[in-house]
């Protein structure tokens, strides 16, 4: 996904304060890692790092 270079820093921005709120939250710790690393992987998409399914024995056509 193609987004403006502002736009992403932005989003990055917000991503590091979700991870602080995360971590701070009273969450189980497989729970805080699930919440982040979706969290992550969103924006990672968004920087065209990421794609859905990829590595996991799904085609991807």
């Amino acid at each position: 996904m193609q987004v403006k270079a502002k736009t992403l820093a932005d989003v990055e921005r917000a991503l590091k304060k979700y991870e602080q709120v995360v971590e701070e939250a009273p969450l189980a710790p497989s729970s805080k890692r699930t919440y982040t690393l979706h969290a992550q992987h969103f924006v990672r998409w968004l920087r065209a790092d990421f794609e859905p399914g990829a590595g996991q024995g799904q085609s991807r056509e």
